[in-house]
């Protein structure tokens, strides 16, 4: 007579071995079930947006009027500066997410040192950009340079920087 074979317990998966991409997916997710965890869909996060008014009608970085404190706005002007020498592309960039504008309010609207960290930062921006040159004429920079130039409380080297974006603002077509 043949010999009954011996019974053993064998351990069982109560999911076989998956056979693609989506078979290995699903057996996850049949893992999690069996142990109460299901995992969740990654969760991205809400769009940012500016609140209503905030924002100009020219898309300008969202700035209504100059910031509450001088150091406040010394750190956004000096963000920008850095930002723009950092490279073509991030100077482009934040050109285009109007720059000039945000840094010509400070220029006129700003504290001395505020008013310095801004004419800092706007030289960097139009360093070898035509095209944030030309948005720098457009959000009316050569008048708060001038009178930053003509400004007793602004330290000489920052009147010099104005006199430096004039000259460029001059010669741009």
């Amino acid at each position: 007579a043949p010999m009954p074979m011996p019974t053993s317990p064998m351990p069982t998966s109560p999911n076989p071995p998956p056979t693609s991409a989506a078979g290995a997916g699903l057996a996850r997710r049949g893992a999690a079930a069996a142990h109460g965890r299901m995992p969740q869909p990654p969760v991205s996060p809400p769009p940012v947006s500016s609140p209503p008014g905030l924002r100009s009608p020219t898309g300008s970085l969202p700035m209504a009027s100059p910031p509450s404190t001088p150091t406040c706005g010394a750190n956004i002007a000096q963000t920008l500066g850095h930002l723009a020498a950092f490279s073509p592309e991030t100077q482009a960039t934040i050109g285009r997410a109007g720059a000039a504008e945000t840094l010509t309010k400070l220029v006129r609207d700003g504290s001395p040192h505020l008013r310095a960290e801004a004419v800092r930062a706007l030289l960097a921006l139009v360093h070898g950009s035509a095209e944030n040159l030309k948005a720098l004429v457009c959000a009316g920079g050569a008048p708060a340079l001038v009178d930053a130039i003509a400004d007793d409380d602004l330290p000489m080297e920052t009147r010099e920087q104005g006199a430096k974006l004039v000259a460029l603002l001059s010669k741009s077509p």
